[in-house]
């Protein structure tokens, strides 16, 4: 399945309130997409926010920091999602 396809379609898991279906595709989208792509970036992000939200916060920093390691290589249209991923790590001892 195309990468945009698998990340939507997480999101409709997870707007559903099928949180261990959302991380399962979520994984599967970082699994398949390309490192420092704006898709594997949005995809740390939203995973690492569904984790701190699940209380699994100390598996989402590794996450976070890839993003935010990878943002210089992706365009401003991640801005929100830089920004989220930010927040998530100053509540999380970033």
């Amino acid at each position: 399945m195309d990468v945009t396809l698998l990340y939507r379609k997480a999101l409709r898991q997870a707007d559903f309130g099928r949180l261990d279906a959302a991380e399962s595709t979520l994984r599967e989208v970082l699994a398949v997409a390309e490192r420092g792509s704006a898709a594997r970036v949005r995809a740390l992000v939203v995973l690492g926010d569904l984790l701190c939200e699940l209380g699994r916060a100390a598996e989402a920093v590794p996450l976070l920091d890839e993003a935010l390691a990878g943002a210089p290589d992706v365009d401003d249209l991640l801005d929100h999602e830089l920004d989220r991923a930010r927040a998530l790590r100053r509540g999380h001892g970033g």
